[in-house]
């Protein structure tokens, strides 16, 4: 079973290190591989994982922010009372009521009627979630300043002192565990702001007023070591759509952003997340989702839209995905991950179809979706997570159960499924670190064929269907190294993301999620720390236990004080252990992950999911090995483990008739 195979895989050489566990002998006769150094050094230090709820003190009223380097003093003060935008029109703040049926067996497209005494949980546009109170400067609207409310540091100038643009190969795992986090990002959230709506920055980069109610703008000082050279003052940012914007709260009440997908983990990124995008994407015959075929190989349907879903694509590209999510097409090994996907569920489709031949195109649909949620729910938990947040950590805090071989009664319909603020705008975003720059190319044999930079192809996916790219993509993004997870960015993310066709300067990511993290009013750093039951600081040199001297020396140049250290920041300076994250992180990913498992009625272990315990065994075969054999171009043998790189004398590419498949036979029905 693949799930007893991934638990505890450190792959180094034939003795396998589990966390926490005894080793664990491999058949292998593999030569040791030198491990690769990170920047940070590594903790042996345990990380409390217990939440504990502080108390916070809340941020006075009667402050606004003047600081016209962070926002326009004039149109600071006309933001009162909030009314609705009228451009934006979507439905308000995610309250539905829905008439729940007990006895539905399939899940709905907007989550709604999964908890059926709160019909309304975990349906898009319902709010973000928070660990801790917000912090707003003024306590209901404007973002986050320092302590004794002075400016906080420039979140650029904070990025390219204690973040700096290179590269640091990881030694262990392949780029394929950076897109699958991405997909599995686009599934759980999907915040709306202004972009697009409105410019906070001039064409050449210098700041634009009249729109202060809207934008955030990010610094960028004279002194900045690339664009700031280049006369560059401005970088554009827009803010968080809320609660507020949208007429749904009024008064002192402090703003609350939106999360415009569903909070579960449901391929709504595939399927959509109403009935009206779902249908749009379906055949309506045969279980089967709408696909486009060209040169021998199936795509998605043709996004009509392209100057909004393709904006850098070029007047003589015509590829553009209609996918369930808008974002589908940002870049090519994301599209190939919702390619995967869709082909599954089309595969899944005319499986059933054989062996069930009286079923109905609803019946067939709604199974094919049921099994390719449900996979992706194992995938994800049993083989994914384990690599970026410890085996060990993640059984110890019950999140998964691998002990278990039938199913798992955990499922508490008082738990809320949203997605917190601090996972989807701090924790999670540390994985960023992860992104290539270079995307190989590379064929059957794994012999790299081209490179060609992610900054050229950022919502421009043509290069997909471009003579054999699918395959050499695919096979790179399961065969390249991904980078480590420190506090180093790539140059194609630090200064060109999303430059169409990397042409001039793009957006910051890192100095983007640092003043997202502003914008949403996290609480700061050692706050988190606090609520996490780590050393709550009392000077700089507390941190040392988890940051280095240097990273800490740093920090004192650019914050007035120990307690204003944002949490993107001093969260992604940590020293790392088990997990791909240091302690505070790994704290807030250990609560959104047990969240997202129990608040959902119809997950994959859960009894009452509709799964019968020979499904479930069908269901716990599944792995993204599996996935690539069976929907990937000229995929003919891959590694067993897809999200560890290739070893000698350990996990060598061996044909994918050797890779366990699921029995579709389990699903067979008499016909009544």
């Amino acid at each position: 079973m693949l799930r007893s195979t991934l638990m505890g895989l450190c792959v180094l050489s034939a003795v396998c290190y589990c966390s926490g566990l005894a080793p664990t002998k491999l058949k292998s006769t593999a030569a040791p591989v030198q491990k690769l150094t990170t920047k940070r050094p590594v903790t042996t230090k345990a990380p409390a994982t217990t939440i504990k709820s502080p108390t916070v003190k809340s941020v006075p009223t009667t402050f606004v922010d003047t600081n016209s380097d962070e926002y326009d003093p004039i149109e600071a003060k006309k933001i009162y009372p909030f009314k609705t935008n009228e451009m934006l029109k979507p439905p308000c703040c995610g309250r539905v009521i829905a008439a729940c049926k007990k006895d539905d067996k399939y899940r709905s497209f907007d989550g709604s009627c999964n908890n059926l005494a709160h019909s309304d949980w975990g349906v898009p546009n319902a709010t973000y979630s928070r660990l801790l109170p917000p912090v707003y400067s003024d306590g209901v609207r404007l973002p986050r300043r320092s302590t004794d409310k002075s400016p906080l540091p420039c979140a650029r100038k904070v990025r390219t002192d204690l973040f700096p643009t290179g590269q640091v190969e990881n030694g262990k795992w392949p780029l394929n565990i950076m897109y699958w986090g991405q997909f599995l990002a686009h599934d759980m959230s999907l915040l709306k702001d202004f972009d697009g709506l409105v410019s906070c920055c001039t064409a050449d980069g210098q700041y634009q007023k009249g729109n202060g109610r809207f934008c955030y703008p990010i610094k960028i000082p004279a002194s900045d070591p690339t664009i700031g050279k280049a006369g560059i003052r401005c970088m554009n940012f827009t803010r968080t759509l809320t609660d507020k914007d949208m007429g749904c709260s009024v008064g002192n009440a402090p703003a609350k952003q939106l999360n415009t997908v569903t909070a579960y983990i449901d391929l709504s990124n595939v399927y959509g997340i109403t009935d009206e995008i779902a249908r749009s994407l379906r055949t309506l015959t045969n279980g089967e989702m709408k696909t486009e075929k060209r040169g021998n190989k199936v795509f998605p349907p043709s996004e009509p839209n392209k100057a909004a879903n393709c904006p850098c694509s070029t007047t003589s590209e015509n590829v553009c995905y209609k996918t369930g999510d808008s974002r589908s097409n940002q870049n090519p090994q994301l599209a190939i991950q919702q390619i995967m996907f869709l082909r599954e569920h089309n595969r899944l489709a005319k499986g059933l179809k054989s062996i069930n031949p009286h079923w109905n195109d609803e019946r067939l649909y709604q199974e094919a979706r049921r099994i390719n949620i449900a996979v992706f729910q194992y995938i994800t938990y049993y083989e994914w997570l384990p690599i970026l947040l410890g085996d060990s950590n993640l059984a110890n805090n019950k999140i998964i159960f691998p002990d278990i071989e039938g199913f798992v009664n955990d499922y508490d319909s008082t738990k809320v499924p949203d997605i917190t603020n601090e996972h989807a705008h701090a924790a999670y975003r540390q994985f960023h670190t992860q992104i290539a720059g270079m995307l190989q190319l590379m064929n059957s044999e794994r012999q790299r064929q081209s490179t060609v930079p992610i900054s050229n192809w950022f919502n421009r996916p043509q290069i997909l269907e471009s003579g054999t790219n699918i395959e050499q993509l695919t096979v790179g993004m399961v065969t390249q190294r991904v980078e480590e997870s420190d506090n180093i960015f790539v140059e194609q993310i630090t200064d060109k993301l999303f430059a169409c066709q990397g042409i001039g300067f793009g957006v910051d990511l890192k100095a983007t999620d640092i003043q997202r993290d502003r914008d949403h009013a996290l609480g700061y750093y050692n706050d988190y720390r606090k609520f996490c039951g780590l050393k709550v600081a009392q000077s700089w040199e507390d941190y040392g236990d988890f940051i280095t001297p240097a990273d800490i020396a740093k920090l004192k140049t650019l914050y007035k004080s120990y307690k204003d250290v944002d949490v993107s920041v001093g969260g992604g300076l940590e020293a790392i252990g088990e997990a791909q994250v240091g302690p505070t992180f790994l704290c807030i990913l250990n609560e959104q992950f047990r969240r997202t498992r129990q608040a959902d009625r119809f997950w994959f272990e859960n009894p009452t999911s509709g799964f019968t315990l020979d499904q479930l065994r069908e269901i716990r075969k599944g792995s993204s090995s599996r996935l690539f054999c069976d929907n990937g171009d000229g995929i003919t043998k891959i590694q067993p483990l897809s999200f560890v790189l290739i070893f000698p004398g350990f996990n060598q590419p061996v044909p994918c008739s050797e890779i366990t498949a699921m029995d579709l036979t389990k699903w067979k029905e008499n016909k009544k």
